[in-house]
């Protein structure tokens, strides 16, 4: 394991730059990572550490976006109360929320 020094953070505080700028673009952020590593000479090869970029882009893209996922939020729950639907919107409504659970699952660890 690298020692812990200012040059060493300073070269993980350029890959998350790099790590964030790509994430938004429709370019492969993962290969950025790749060449930037090899170019500032860091051998840290875990997944760890890779996943932990990428969910501080997810982070910051939340962050980014919260005012929009909160009004999406809110004007679904508002949508859902204010209607009163048929068995079948119901059945379709349900069966949207039940599909995000193997999602979730994977992605947030719930067992």
């Amino acid at each position: 394991m690298n020692e812990f020094n200012f040059i060493n953070v300073f070269k993980y505080i350029i890959l998350g730059l790099i790590q964030g700028i790509c994430e938004i673009l429709p370019v492969s952020s993962s290969a950025h990572l790749i060449i930037a590593s090899e170019l500032l000479n860091i051998n840290d090869e875990s997944i760890s550490f890779e996943l932990f970029l990428h969910l501080a882009s997810l982070f910051a893209i939340i962050i980014y976006t919260r005012k929009y996922i909160i009004q999406l939020i809110s004007n679904t729950f508002k949508y859902i109360c204010k209607y009163s639907f048929s068995l079948e919107k119901k059945k379709s409504i349900f069966f949207l929320f039940l599909s995000a659970k193997p999602a979730l699952e994977k992605y947030i660890c719930v067992n």
